[in-house]
């Protein structure tokens, strides 16, 4: 199928919901993976700001202006791992994170 319009579709209600966020965003470019698509440049900074995001899902998965500026993007946990691919190849340098609500099954909900 086509990436750019799975991607671009916001399929986000498919499982359990949850949240991708671009941490390159949220960081102010801090945290990013210009050289490697499928690592990041500070694992430290990107783990903390991951425990972060995890420990106020609600407030970031709620937030309209971080929900409009796609920094954080609802998904569902059956379609996190392709729109994850999907969005690291139509942002090249950010570095997107899943995060899963604490009531979630968790991200294994995929095939």
């Amino acid at each position: 199928h086509n990436n750019k319009g799975f991607c671009s579709s916001n399929q986000g209600n498919e499982g359990e919901p949850m949240i991708l966020v671009d941490m390159t965003i949220l960081s102010n470019s801090v945290i990013h993976n210009k050289f490697d698509k499928m690592s990041v440049n500070d694992s430290k900074a990107a783990s903390d700001l991951r425990r972060k995001i995890e420990s106020k899902y609600d407030t970031y998965a709620s937030d309209a202006l971080l929900l409009a500026d796609r920094a954080v993007i609802p998904c569902g946990t059956t379609v996190w791992r392709d729109a994850l691919v999907c969005l690291r190849n139509e942002t090249p340098g950010h570095y997107f994170s899943p995060i899963f609500s604490s009531n979630s099954n968790r991200k294994n909900s995929a095939a």
